[in-house]
């Protein structure tokens, strides 16, 4: 299960932890989200090729 976002990851993982589910955390695609330029954004977003594949 992947979470778009730090508030969907918290509220994902309180749910979703204990079951024992691959859980991965991405930073938010909001453009507002500038924190973060868009390609460190596109390398943590390409993890999810892994499971898409």
């Amino acid at each position: 299960v992947a979470f778009n976002g730090a508030r969907a990851a918290k509220a994902g993982r309180a749910l979703l932890g204990a079951q024992g589910l691959v859980l991965i955390d991405l930073p938010s695609s909001s453009p507002a989200h500038a924190a973060m330029s868009f390609e460190q954004k596109l390398a943590r977003w390409s993890r999810l090729g892994a499971y898409l594949g």
